[in-house]
């Protein structure tokens, strides 16, 4: 008996061992799973293929500066006046390069470096840009969908209502059908705002290579109160000298200038030469076999000129577009500041009148309702939501809007702009 009790426990505690393993097994394999997250997402910004070119222009200059040679040009001549191989002279000849040619190409080192370091700012700026649009509207169409769902709850309760009264002689048939249809059209929108998620999913995956499943349940967005409190903090007017989108025009503009400076030196490249001789059957002493020459070309003219003003003249109607630049610019972010503070007087005005209205309380309590009236204040309760939900994302795009016109969404450090939290990127 006491053999059968022990093998008994025995089986107990090999049972009670494997579902131990299993169990952890299971947690493990579920911590094991990546989360999709955000901040992640728009970190990976960084590793934009908009940025592999900057990055590989910057490392290339590194190892190969712009510098002229010292030398243009170094020739050997021999001469000799009748047909025995014995020379009667021999000269050397050097050609300097043009001086402002090579400090020309020096500024032009120095101006191309700045101008990526620049550039890349500017392409980190779009490609930040394009993912904060990208999340927020899958976001909001996530949210879009969940109150397409509770609409067509709410229109299968109104057809079910009428249903209900098939049987009484004033049913209206029209309604009925009318109904139907407006059922049909909320499943399409619903159909249709799937679609666009599963797009929006394939695009936000083609950008970042996450293999999970791409889950935003609990999201915690920043505040209205905190958008309000960063614009606070923008100046009214706004800079244009360091903004990222004129700066980045300027840099082409100066680039641009510098490059005809060059072709300018070039057309001079050939300035002389310094030639040292020396003739065989000149003199009798040594020193008198000796010589030198210097030659100095004088430009008359330069037969790239024509080509060289076309180019001024391209040059100077860029430097016009900057100053048209920053005046739309400035217009421009007017207009999203301007935007901002309309939608959040929308938006207190959609809240308290949601909050605030006697038709929630009166749903609260313990009245009776008839059917048709309880499902019309039901629905007028959603629509309400759904304006209130449309104002706040019309908020998130205006603001990251504002921020990316302003050259702020790349300001270091780089931040979380849709996070409650603002957690660095």
């Amino acid at each position: 008996m006491a053999k059968k009790c022990l093998l008994g426990q025995n089986d107990f505690m090999k049972r009670y061992f494997i579902i131990l393993i299993c169990i952890l097994f299971n947690l493990l394999s579920k911590n094991s799973i990546a989360q999709f997250s955000i901040n992640d997402y728009l970190s990976n910004a960084k590793n934009d293929i908009r940025l592999n070119e900057n990055k590989a222009k910057t490392d290339f200059l590194q190892d190969n500066p712009y510098r002229s040679p010292i030398l243009q040009r170094l020739e050997f001549r021999a001469r000799t006046n009748s047909i025995d191989i014995l020379e009667d002279d021999y000269r050397l000849r050097i050609g300097p390069t043009n001086p402002s040619e090579i400090k020309a190409n020096k500024k032009y080192y120095q101006l191309e470096t700045n101008s990526l370091i620049f550039g890349y700012q500017y392409a980190l700026n779009k490609a930040l840009y394009e993912r904060y649009q990208l999340i927020l509207r899958l976001l909001s169409t996530l949210e879009k969908n969940n109150i397409k769902e509770k609409e067509i709850l709410l229109q299968n309760d109104q057809i079910k209502i009428l249903e209900s009264e098939l049987s009484n002689k004033d049913f209206d048939i029209s309604e009925y059908i009318e109904q139907k249809e407006n059922l049909m059209a909320l499943v399409f929108e619903m159909n249709r705002l799937r679609h666009n998620r599963d797009k929006l999913l394939l695009k936000i995956r083609s950008q970042y290579p996450f293999t999970g499943d791409i889950t935003l349940a609990s999201i915690d967005m920043i505040g209205m109160d905190q958008i309000q409190g960063i614009m606070n903090l923008f100046p009214e007017n706004l800079d244009t000298v360091n903004n990222i989108h004129i700066e980045n025009l300027n840099q082409k503009a100066i680039l641009y200038e510098q490059r005809i400076r060059i072709e300018k030196a070039e057309g001079r490249r050939n300035i002389g030469y310094i030639q040292a001789e020396y003739d065989r059957l000149k003199g009798d002493e040594f020193t008198s076999h000796l010589g030198v020459q210097i030659g100095i070309r004088i430009p008359i003219t330069n037969l790239d000129r024509p080509d060289l003003n076309r180019r001024t003249l391209r040059l100077m109607e860029d430097k016009t577009e900057i100053i048209e630049e920053k005046t739309l610019l400035e217009v421009r972010c007017d207009l999203l500041r301007l935007d901002l503070n309309y939608l959040f007087d929308q938006l207190k005005f959609a809240s308290t009148h949601l909050n605030d209205r006697q038709l929630v309380q009166l749903l609260n309590q313990d009245i009776n309702l008839k059917p048709k009236g309880l499902l019309k204040a039901q629905k007028s309760i959603l629509r309400m939501q759904k304006m209130e939900s449309d104002l706040k994302w019309s908020i998130y795009n205006t603001f990251i809007d504002y921020l990316y016109y302003s050259g702020k969404l790349v300001e270091m450090p780089l931040k979380n702009y849709i996070s409650r939290d603002l957690y660095d990127l």
